[in-house]
């Protein structure tokens, strides 16, 4: 049951881990669109 639960932390943290990223990401698009 402890690995169970340790696993599922660990994959709701990756996927928060990737959305952050993306979200990083389309602001710095963003960004680079609005100076260039």
């Amino acid at each position: 049951v402890y690995v169970v639960i340790l696993g599922v932390i660990f994959v709701g943290f990756v996927v928060l881990m990737y959305r952050h990223i993306e979200r990083q990401k389309s602001i710095f698009l963003g960004l680079k669109q609005a100076v260039g």
